[in-house]
């Protein structure tokens, strides 16, 4: 956050020397040092900077299509599909979140508080994915999704899956694929499979997932891993 300029708050624009700043704090961000960590639970150091990097580039300042003047730069925002995210980990509504579930100014403008907002979010995102075998194991749900009358879909299943005793507790690397798709779209990564080879298998055909899903997000986190980009 910087000072006031014709009456808005202008933030730093896009530099090596802010990409310097945010990228080792995106590797032991404040909000992941009590135990157990999750970077930790997933198995990976970069977990967090893959996740800034697939939303904005590790961007948090933008030219904003919304503020006065046009060239001045704002927290950035998501324009693409409405869901209304904010900096560098495009922080939109949830349960983790103060403020009836959505980032605070504080969240918003300062970009460490933004990555600390992400971490929150991401930690009831694991806790989701490490509950999940378990809801398999004893409950399952199968209620296909129905149309309503406004022509929305109401889905009770994120995906339909159906009860499934043999279901296996997650790896650390199931639970970091899982937690990658809920981050993006709230639906779980895996189904399990039943049958003489029962296990977990992606809901979509791993590289070949829709854009748009949980599924292609996991994948696309995935190959950054594998090989990162040069601007990684």
């Amino acid at each position: 956050m910087s000072d006031t300029f014709s009456g808005k708050i202008e933030g730093e624009t896009f530099s090596t020397a802010f990409k310097n700043q945010v990228t080792p704090y995106l590797e032991v961000p404040v909000a992941d040092l009590a135990t157990p960590k999750i970077r930790t639970d997933v198995g990976s150091d970069k977990f967090f900077r893959v996740i800034a990097y697939i939303e904005t580039r590790y961007r948090h300042f933008y030219p904003s299509i919304y503020g006065e003047p046009k060239s001045a730069s704002y927290p950035r925002e998501n324009s693409s599909d409405g869901d209304g995210g904010f900096g560098v980990m495009q922080l939109t509504e949830d349960a983790s979140l103060p403020l009836n579930n959505l980032p605070s100014y504080e969240q918003i403008w300062n970009w460490k508080k933004n990555i600390d907002g992400g971490v929150e979010v991401l930690r009831g995102k694991l806790a989701e994915a490490k509950a999940y075998p378990a809801f398999v194991r004893t409950t399952g749900c199968t209620t296909p999704p129905e149309e309503q009358a406004d022509g929305s879909v109401k889905y009770y299943c994120y995906p339909v899956q159906r009860k499934a005793k043999a279901a296996t507790d997650f790896s650390p690397y199931q639970l970091r694929m899982d937690t990658y798709s809920l981050y993006n779209s709230g639906w779980h990564y895996w189904r399990w499979v039943g049958g003489k080879d029962s296990k977990w298998e992606p809901r979509h055909l791993q590289g070949d997932a829709p854009e748009g899903t949980g599924s292609h997000y996991a994948d696309q986190a995935e190959e950054i891993e594998k090989n990162p980009p040069t601007d990684f």
